[in-house]
């Protein structure tokens, strides 16, 4: 049937046409052979008819009988592009669209009838189970206006080859010949004045060619050796298909109901003969609703939604998806195969987004402002809330994270991998491949001082520069404070900043490489930013007091076992600064002074729990600090009674120590502890620090001895077992006077 010739007329009957083609087949189609249907519609269904298309596209997916793959074409933007889609998608079919004027500009649209012609094809290959290895559309020069010659190389070992030859039939009248490798003219089986098909059985390998001409007419009103006029190519388009064992299946695996602006799309594709062909190159081109194209290169790497590496299966995902409307997509896989030796195959997909609409007009779709966690309610499309020199259009456009400043976390920022050059040579990296990163972030620590923070990281030697960004919030946002620092310098103070405010910061450090770009030629050098990920987030709160309490915590004077849940907890924490504690600049040369806040302020509270998570004590509520407290411990029953009893000190400035324990067996029938000693008392904010030693050894007495030190550190067995020992110093500061007995600890974490 002819399509073009075909006048319209009438309303739409989406659903009555879709019956009747259904009907026919069930009336006159063979049991044993492929049902197709080609649905085509440029409009919405208009005919109120006893059947609707919504009727139908539910009766072909609940039949229990044989029904046919309905392959779709939809025609322009009036067309019901959502239920063609459903409707290809829920029988097997393929859903192409067709763009008209409407749509794109006249110069970006191709010749209708060459497009309908290139669906059909497409429907029929997969219809007959054959693969598509050829495509080529002309003229192929534009100042060839007498003789085209297509050369097609086909492979062996195919069952058969069609190829088809369509043209826009208004322009011209040339005369097609195909010729077989041994230059043997082949007769067409079908042919029209602008569609041409040759089929043939075992088709001989190599180079087949198609060679026309366009006649040359006497002018009108001349005779045939007067002046004549050369008619000028019409745009044509050849298509070749194999029946072949070596095949490739494009598939997309969005779901149809998820297909909406802003959703990403994976494209896969199996390449196949005898098993899996894993080196195969495999691209697929992305048509847009507006005309234009983007290339995408599908992976067998494990990596791209692709199943296993090398298994013969394909992937990549397109993300720009801003538009809706429908996209046609052509997939290409080229390679070797152990049947067919170089082959190339082609496969014709498609599919539709629908809007899922944008309330604040920025162009960001509000499904992904949603899902991404971008504000869907203000225009934020070239906002860059995590610093990576992507907008979040362009963080859309490229499918990264607008929240996360390395998607792939290979250690590049995403702005970088996308910006490092002018946009019109494209970027070079993938922002979401680790693999072709070219800088690693460093690592960052922030050490708070008397109004001022100390800042050190490991930028790498090839390093040139490091951005320093600052914020009071460790979740941001964060402003620059330094750019351009000579990274080799790997530290930094920050003065600007006051006492008793947390301070929190992020570091990226980069490099420069000279670009130059090879068109136009002379061009100027480009400098090239490669700009390494932010590093961890560091915090630190100046103050006047920097150094955390130090202390310690004993049951019952250090009984080991304990008839009562009830016992007395001995409390001991000291303020004093230490250096074998705080030491942060040991092993480092500063270039420049840093004043660590060295006041005591004074152990001011405590807080104390029988739980630890993390290095929080679970956490109890703080109260003043005090040397001996009533408490209640929790045996373990699992552990023979085993109680655990934690605590944290506080100071006056807001420094808190690290988690200190004691431990303690609850066992109702057991006596007094005898090697349990009288409550200490001490005062509340020592400056000394004692020291002990003592012996692990069973058989022995332990020993200890204590110095009156204020730096001095204690040091002590780590044997959990081990009993503790008591020593009586001499009058001191800080000792609590003459014959006070002060415990030690013998497990220190």
């Amino acid at each position: 049937m002819r399509l073009m010739s075909l006048t319209a007329a009438g309303g739409t009957a989406i659903g009555n046409a879709l019956r009747e083609g259904w009907d026919q087949l069930i009336a006159d189609g063979e049991e044993d052979h492929n049902w197709s249907l080609v649905l085509i519609s440029d409009g919405l269904e208009t005919v109120d008819t006893p059947e609707s298309f919504t009727d139908v596209i539910e009766d072909l997916e609940d039949t229990t009988d044989k029904r046919p793959i309905v392959h779709t074409v939809a025609i322009g933007p009036d067309a019901d592009r959502v239920q063609m889609e459903q409707v290809a998608n829920d029988t097997g079919g393929i859903y192409r669209y067709i763009p008209t004027a409407e749509d794109i500009s006249l110069a970006a649209l191709g010749p209708l009838q060459i497009e309908m012609d290139n669906a059909f094809r497409a429907a029929a290959t997969d219809s007959s189970g054959q693969q598509q290895f050829f495509v080529r559309r002309g003229p192929l020069s534009a100042s060839n206006n007498e003789n085209d010659v297509i050369s097609i190389p086909v492979e062996p070992n195919a069952d058969e080859l069609v190829i088809s030859l369509a043209s826009d039939g208004n322009l011209g009248i040339y005369l097609p010949e195909l010729y077989n490798p041994a230059d043997q003219r082949v007769i067409p089986f079908k042919g029209t004045g602008r569609h041409t098909v040759w089929r043939v059985a075992a088709p001989q390998a190599g180079t087949w060619e198609i060679r026309f001409a366009v006649p040359v007419v006497p002018l009108a009103g001349e005779t045939s050796d007067g002046p004549s006029l050369q008619a000028i190519f019409p745009p044509y388009e050849v298509y070749g298909s194999l029946r072949s064992d070596t095949l490739m299946k494009a598939y997309l695996t969005t779901p149809l109901e998820q297909r909406f602006t802003g959703v990403p799309m994976p494209i896969l594709a199996t390449v196949t003969d005898l098993g899996p062909i894993t080196d195969a190159t495999v691209r697929a081109t992305i048509t847009r609703p507006d005309g234009t194209t983007t290339s995408l290169l599908l992976r067998d790497d494990g990596l791209h939604s692709d199943g296993e590496a090398d298994d013969g299966l394909y992937g990549a995902t397109y993300y720009n998806t801003v538009e809706a409307g429908s996209y046609n997509v052509q997939v290409n896989a080229e390679g070797t195969s152990s049947l067919s030796g170089d082959f190339e195959r082609y496969d014709q997909l498609g599919f539709h987004l629908r809007n899922s609409g944008d309330i604040d007009g920025d162009g960001l779709p509000t499904r992904w402002e949603n899902d991404n966690g971008t504000n869907p309610g203000i225009p934020d499309d070239d906002e860059d809330p995590d610093n990576d020199g992507a907008t979040n259009i362009r963080e859309l456009q490229n499918g990264t994270n607008p929240l996360d400043p390395d998607t792939d976390d290979g250690g590049e920022l995403d702005g970088a991998e996308l910006f490092f050059i002018p946009p019109m040579f494209g970027p070079l990296r993938n922002p979401r491949n680790p693999a072709d990163d070219r800088i690693v972030g460093p690592r960052l620590s922030a050490t708070g001082g008397d109004s001022e923070v100390l800042l050190r990281f490991n930028a790498e030697p090839n390093h040139q520069f490091v951005r320093i960004l600052r914020s009071t919030d460790p979740d941001g946002p964060f402003v620059d404070v330094v750019t351009g620092l000579a990274a080799p310098l790997r530290s930094w103070v920050d003065q600007n900043v006051t006492n008793d405010t947390e301070y929190c910061y992020i570091v990226s450090s980069y490099f420069i490489l000279p670009y130059v770009p090879l068109f136009p030629p002379g061009s100027p050098v480009i400098p090239l930013f490669i700009r390494s990920d932010y590093s961890n987030t560091a915090c630190a709160t100046p103050r006047t007091d920097t150094h955390p309490p130090l202390g310690y915590i004993f049951i019952n004077d250090g009984a080991s076992v304990t008839n009562s849940p009830d016992v007395t907890l001995q409390l001991w924490a000291s303020d004093a600064p230490s250096d074998e504690e705080h030491d942060h600049d040991e092993g480092l040369t500063l270039p420049f002074t840093f004043e660590e806040g060295g006041m005591i302020s004074g152990v001011s509270q405590m807080r104390i729990s029988n739980k630890s998570i993390g290095n929080t004590a679970s956490l109890a509520l703080w109260e003043p600090y005090s040397p001996t407290r009533q408490w209640t411990v929790l045996p373990d029953p699992d552990k023979d009674g085993m109680a655990v009893v934690y605590v944290q000190y506080l100071d006056a400035a807001g420094n808190v120590s690290e988690i200190e324990a004691a431990r303690i067996r609850v066992d109702p029938e057991a006596e007094p502890d005898p090697t349990a000693t009288p409550t200490p008392t001490h005062t509340a904010t020592p400056t000394n620090t004692p020291t002990a030693t003592a012996t692990t050894d069973p058989s022995v007495t332990p020993t200890a001895t204590a110095t009156t030190d204020p730096n001095a550190t204690p040091t002590a067995t780590t044997d959990p077992d081990a009993p503790t020992a008591t020593a009586t110093p001499t009058e001191g500061p800080g000792t609590g006077g003459e014959g006070t007995r002060v415990y030690l600890p013998l497990i220190i974490r």
